[in-house]
């Protein structure tokens, strides 16, 4: 054999174990990957929201509550808006519904000194979508075109009514007031604007090891609210000062 072919195989050798080198440090790496997904990493919550009203930052010191934090993928609020006035029959009832939900709840020893934060941004507020219209009733099915869609929204957010500029956030602080599990008396503080009404529902409250939900709704007016209802040609088309108001409010164990 020529001193040319020794060299030849000395390099496919070298090649070939720097190729199998290069294999096994990259399928270690996949199952490392692999092992680390399976295992299932703690998830840090999002980032708050530049803005977010501290009244919805979960309090840093936890020695004598639970926290949990709120499971925005998995909470939802809705508000349901009727037509009125002689013309009621040229408007439309609305759903307006958020999925970007901040906020935590605090359990403490005792269901009565317990306590909840809600912060509902007013800019992500979705207009009337079509799923949630097809499951909230019959007086939800008329289909809602694009351009009453966007003057819903520019209403909605003028400085007549939420102010969005102004108040960019929705707060609702909640207590438990009397009850038992899964049926519970509350009390929810809504700040709406600069101003705060006092709202008394009945919500369901479900714990688990890890996790709490509750879901409730109530019939609220608009001017309780501190709003005035959209009204349009001299009152012969408005929006009703009732509309109802319905949530499921899920969070995990901070931390989890």
């Amino acid at each position: 054999m020529s001193l040319r072919n020794v060299a030849l195989d000395r390099s496919s050798e070298a090649l070939s174990l720097a190729a199998r080198s290069w294999l096994h440090a990259t399928a270690l790496m996949f199952l490392g990957v692999l092992l680390t997904a399976c295992v299932g990493v703690k998830q840090a919550p999002p980032a708050a929201p530049p803005g977010l009203p501290s009244q919805c930052i979960a309090p840093a010191s936890r020695s004598i509550e639970r926290v949990f934090d709120l499971d925005r993928s998995h909470s939802t609020l809705r508000i349901l808006t009727y037509r009125g006035g002689k013309l009621a029959h040229l408007g439309h009832n609305h759903l307006i519904a958020s999925r970007d939900l901040w906020g935590y709840g605090a359990l403490a020893k005792t269901l009565d000194t317990s306590r909840f934060a809600l912060c509902v941004p007013v800019y992500s507020l979705i207009i009337d979508d079509p799923q949630l219209r097809a499951a909230a009733g019959e007086a939800f099915t008329e289909k809602v075109s694009d351009s009453d869609i966007a003057g819903t929204r520019r209403n909605m957010l003028s400085e007549r009514q939420l102010d969005g500029e102004r108040y960019p956030y929705i707060v609702v602080l909640g207590r438990i007031v009397g009850g038992e599990p899964p049926q519970l008396s509350m009390e929810l503080e809504v700040h709406v604007r600069d101003k705060m009404r006092t709202i008394p529902i009945i919500a369901r409250f479900e714990q688990s090891a890890h996790s709490v939900m509750v879901n409730g709704s109530a019939q609220v007016k608009q001017t309780d609210l501190g709003l005035q209802p959209y009204t349009v040609l001299f009152g012969a088309l408005t929006v009703r000062d009732e509309i109802d108001i319905q949530f499921e409010l899920r969070a995990t164990a901070a931390g989890r």
